[in-house]
């Protein structure tokens, strides 16, 4: 009786695991869709760099990190850092202190009443409005109905097209608030050459952290040990398959593609390991499609 019920426990908590992640590609999905067409306008130069662009191009030097390729010892000196013992609390506390929690900054809102206004008052749509207040006006001087039904159907569209661009606005801001459901709370961290449970916001560069099997990655991470590692990136890229993590180094030009990197928000679906932080919370891979979207929604 007892094992039957481990197994549904089990049962029930990959289920869950599998809609969440299901939850997130679709969140994520749109996005990733949007930004490879701004990708492609902004290279044939159809558009001038903006907020989001730059914002772009900030996420495009993360695959000229080194910090895949470089030697591990050469690696860990960098860092300040050891790959068995890991950092000090003193270390670990002033790195918080100085870099910030490990979590990704939510942009201050605008109630919905006045962005809906916003959208109304947009340049395109006062055009609208002023011809379809002249209309009305020529209606009673003229006596000809098709001034008011020409001012019936301006201000259907701009109502319209205003009604339109706020929903998907709104849609852009409920994908850029899930990403802050990206994080896990709890992750186990070693200092001072002892594992111990860890608020993940309180993780810094340079800390060594336990990957353990059906948990999140809490940051973006270097692989030191792995125990027959395989995660599951399909919340960052969209990809199924399962991808196996090494401690060596598989792609020296593209960080995005090397097996010793594990990414933030990605699941561990098979083994456990041992990672080195190399980026938290906005400078992370996901912080970075954060700040594209936060960018994108600004613009």
């Amino acid at each position: 009786m007892s094992k039957t019920g481990s197994q549904l426990i089990a049962a029930f908590t990959q289920a869950k695991q599998e809609m969440q992640l299901d939850a997130d590609k679709h969140k994520l999905i749109e996005f990733q869709k949007f930004i490879k067409d701004r990708r492609g306008r902004l290279h044939v130069g159809e558009e001038k760099e903006g907020g989001f662009d730059k914002a772009l191009m900030q996420a495009e030097k993360i695959k000229t990190m080194d910090d895949h390729r470089i030697d591990l010892k050469e690696f860990c000196v960098k860092l300040g850092t050891d790959p068995v013992n890991g950092l000090t609390e003193v270390e670990a506390k002033a790195r918080l202190l100085h870099d910030g929690p490990n979590k990704l900054t939510e942009k201050k809102g605008t109630h919905w009443s006045l962005k809906l206004l916003k959208e109304m008052a947009s340049p395109f749509a006062l055009l609208l409005w002023i011809g379809g207040i002249l209309c009305f006006i020529a209606y009673p001087i003229s006596g000809d109905s098709s001034n008011l039904y020409l001012g019936i159907v301006l201000i259907v569209i701009v109502l319209a097209t205003s009604f339109m661009t706020f929903y998907q606005n709104m849609k852009s801001e409920a994908i850029m608030g899930s990403f802050k459901d990206f994080i896990p709370p709890q992750t186990i961290v070693v200092r001072d050459g002892q594992p111990r449970s860890c608020d993940a916001a309180e993780l810094v560069k340079g800390d060594l952290i336990v990957v353990e099997l059906g948990k999140k990655i809490p940051a973006d991470i270097r692989i030191v040990q792995s125990n027959g590692m395989k995660v599951d990136n399909s919340s960052l890229t969209g990809e199924t398959e399962l991808l196996a993590r090494t401690s060596e180094c598989t792609d020296k030009d593209n960080i995005l593609e090397t097996k010793n990197i594990a990414f933030f928000s990605t699941l561990n679906r098979e083994g456990s390991g041992r990672g080195i932080v190399i980026s938290t919370g906005d400078n992370t891979f996901i912080g970075q499609i954060a700040s594209l979207a936060a960018n994108a929604r600004g613009e």
